[in-house]
């Protein structure tokens, strides 16, 4: 055996290249917290390799090809894995993998794709899982079809509490035995201390025969029992509020099912493949008050919800193309997500009076759906719940709503009039995205607005009125994209500012009419904050309606606040602030007083100046600001 020190090289921690003529057994020193790429490529000698606590990462492909090995110890703190660390490593039989949180694994081409760890792998068949670990990453036992046993060190509350990335995460996967103290599980005990069995917990543990949910779990998990064939008989307790897809499908002995009254969200896949499932005709399907969905052919026309259902699955109805109508009745107060999402021909929704939540995406692409009214049970409105119904015009909201979630009404191009209530107090980040012909009043009671909101809505068609308290950055980012709002300032008619962003490559403010009073301190400094928090430093802020004194003193407090830029252009003034000021090369009043501006525009000696100031402006035919229209007109220049 060639020496140790001889064999690796090592520089500043990092593992960079083992000897292939190093042969047997191998303790990785303490000194090494990165095994780097390749760095023991097809050392086929090596039989054994011990991964210190020292390590932290180890880079993909790192061991591959490694013909010889039999066994590998990974230690705890190992945080990421990259992509075919042990790839193709044929004579591997047994892992102790002990990294506590390794939640990362490398990515191996340009779509970043993952990649198993243990890819080619064809002789691994025993999986030794540290009591320590909280989570394992995606896909990192995918293809190793040999598994045949998982053992853990910890306890069945430990197991229900490690975090797998995705199905192939779990190597019960492929192993189907799981043995706590070299025991093999089969009559299932989940202790009092798990409040939520996460997802994919047990999938494929066909070594299980039983299942016994405690009072203390209110939440199973995404394929928490997916495959577990050996089931037969399942009561789910009173406390559980929430099933998720595919926690018990493929469950093919499960023939007697129970879920309790306490639910509030299951899917339409929860029991897809169990002896239940499969031995109900086709049709709608129900079970203890909960509508799951069709099964069979697909429905076609009109749907009327039994009466007494509690609640409808997620995605129940999801893409039934021939379903014209539906009509829910008032004992449903659930409706999961995607439920009726992808039903291109519904063309009406009709919802019962115990409605509390749209779900996220409920509706999303009823590309058919005209119009809809939400009943006043109905608090929240999820997120992309009706987005993409193209012929969608009029939707009523209900006044118990409180908030109107992310991508709500995206793409909703033909939304016109919408009437939102004083109970709403959140709208989510492109809420009425491409709501092209969008009017509307937004209440003082809304306090918290998503970013890029209004995007893609149009300034000629589109025209938003809301209170000033929503005046903030993110709201004013949502405007970038042309929409027309504008904000009352105060209660008194005539107080109001008017936002034209990003049009020609500048923002547009206009403060105030003829009749508006000065603006009160509170209600500038909260402006000049929200505003300012919008603009960049450097970007070119134009504001109008200077001849009112709202105006005027609006724009001496934007200069103030220390804009590069201010002011470009107004209508009765043109000023700028900046350290090569036009307005210092022509001497333009920075006393903003239109009396003062009109004698020096009509200045017959300030003619050539303007004139000039006009084309170090550069604006051209097409993009020339209506003010200096304006100004060209009444000075006639």
């Amino acid at each position: 055996m060639k020496d140790l020190e001889k064999a690796l090289k090592i520089e500043d921690g990092v593992l960079v290249e083992c000897d292939c003529d190093f042969s047997g057994e191998l303790v990785i020193p303490d000194s090494v917290k990165k095994i780097d790429n390749q760095a023991f490529y097809a050392c086929d000698n090596l039989t054994s390799v011990v991964i210190p606590d020292s390590v932290m990462e180890i880079d993909s492909y790192a061991f591959d090809s490694c013909k010889g090995l039999v066994e590998v110890t990974i230690g705890k703190s190992v945080t990421t894995i990259g992509t075919g660390a042990f790839d193709q490593c044929s004579s591997l039989k047994t892992i102790n993998y002990n990294a506590t949180d390794c939640m990362s694994i490398g990515f191996d081409d340009e779509e970043g794709c993952n990649y198993s760890i243990f890819d080619g792998c064809t002789s691994l068949t025993t999986i030794n899982i540290g009591s320590n670990v909280k989570g394992i990453p995606d896909s990192a036992f995918w293809d190793c079809d040999s598994l045949t046993a998982v053992h853990f060190g910890g306890d069945i509350a430990g197991w229900c509490k490690i975090f797998f990335g995705d199905l192939h995460s779990n190597p019960l996967n492929k192993a189907h035995n799981l043995y706590i103290n070299n025991e093999l599980v089969t009559d299932l005990v989940i202790p009092d201390s798990i409040t939520e069995i996460n997802a994919f917990a047990f999938s494929y543990a066909t070594c299980l025969k039983s299942v016994k949910i405690p009072d203390s779990v209110t939440s199973i998990g995404w394929s928490a029992f997916l495959g577990c064939t050996g089931l037969t008989m399942l009561t789910v307790p009173s406390s559980v509020t929430r099933i998720m897809p595919h926690a018990f499908s493929g469950c093919s002995g499960l023939a007697g099912i129970t879920i309790p009254e306490s639910l509030t969200s299951i899917a339409n896949s929860t029991f897809f493949g169990t002896a239940w499932y499969n031995s109900q005709p086709d049709g709608v399907l129900y079970l203890d008050g909960w509508c799951l969905g069709c099964k069979g052919n697909s429905l076609s026309g009109s749907l009327t919800i039994a009466e007494g259902t509690r609640g409808i699955a997620r995605n129940a109805f999801g893409d039934c193309n021939e379903l014209t109508s539906v009509v829910v009745p008032d004992s449903v107060a659930y409706i999961g997500d995607f439920a009726f999402s992808g039903c291109k021909k519904l063309k009406s929704a009709t919802l019962g009076k115990s409605l509390t939540k749209i779900g996220n995406a409920v509706f999303s692409d009823c590309s058919s759906l005209t119009g809809i009214v939400l009943p006043d049970s109905v608090t929240e409105i999820g997120k992309d719940a009706f987005g993409s119904c193209k012929k969608l015009k009029s939707v009523a909201l209900g006044k118990s709503l409180t908030k109107i979630g992310n991508s709500a009404f995206d793409d909703c191009v033909k939304l016109t009039d919408f009437t939102i209530p004083d109970s709403v107090t959140e709208i989510g980040i492109y809420a009425f995205r491409n709501c092209e012909k969008l009017k509307m009043k937004i209440p003082a009671s809304v306090t918290i607005f998503g970013d890029c909101t209004l995007s893609g809505c149009h300034r000629d068609s589109t025209d938003i009125e809301c209170k000033y308290n929503v005046v903030k950055s993110d709201l004013l980012w949502s405007c970038r994209y042309g929409v027309h709002i504008t904000f009352s300032l105060a209660e008194q008619p005539g107080k109001c500012l008017i936002l034209l962003p990003r049009q020609d490559n500048y923002n547009y403010l206009h403060v105030g009419n003829e009749t508006s009073e000065p603006f009160a301190e509170e209600e500038l400094d909260r402006l000049i904050r929200s505003v300012a928090e919008y603009m960049q430093v450097g970007e070119k802020l134009t504001t109008r309606g200077g001849v009112t004194p709202g105006g005027l003193n609006l724009i001496k407090r934007f200069a103030n606040y220390g804009f590069d830029k201010v002011g470009e252009y107004c209508d009765e003034f043109m000023l700028m602030w900046s350290g090569k000021s036009l307005c210092k090369e022509f001497k333009l009043p920075l006393i903003l007083d239109y009396e003062k501006f009109a004698e020096w525009l009509n200045n017959p000696a300030h003619k050539d100046d303007f004139k000039i100031l006009k084309d170090k402006a550069k604006l051209s035919e097409k993009n020339t600001c209506p003010i200096v229209w304006e100004l060209e007109k009444r000075n006639n220049l």
